[in-house]
């Protein structure tokens, strides 16, 4: 697993990939279920609540976006995972709410080309 954390003002930008991800490997794989498994994981994790989440697709490639909220509603993360070839891929910003919503944050994801 490959992790890069930017953190700026209480704010945190991550890009992860795993290469090589097991269950990719096999020949038939449920990608809306490990993408949504990726989710809910990620809302356990934090002691939060998954909000609004949808699959979408990048390049052919699936995906899921999805926000958990935590910090009793204080706090958010939103976050965008792909599954790519063998890789598992996944952008995510978190902090207060009303930071992680700006306009200027939307520049994360766009930087990738994920629309």
């Amino acid at each position: 697993m490959y992790m890069h954390v930017l953190e700026i003002n209480n704010m945190a930008f991550m890009a992860s990939w795993v290469n090589d991800y097991p269950p990719l490997k096999q020949e038939e794989v449920n990608t809306k279920e490990i993408l949504t498994n990726a989710a809910k994981g990620s809302a356990i994790n934090v002691g939060g609540q998954i909000g609004e989440w949808d699959f979408i697709t990048f390049r052919n490639h699936h995906g899921i976006e999805y926000s958990v909220s935590m910090s009793g509603g204080g706090a958010l993360i939103q976050s965008k995972v792909f599954l790519i070839n063998q890789q598992f891929i996944q952008l995510m910003i978190n902090g207060s709410i009303k930071e992680v919503l700006s306009k200027k944050n939307k520049r994360f994801f766009n930087s990738f080309n994920i629309k």
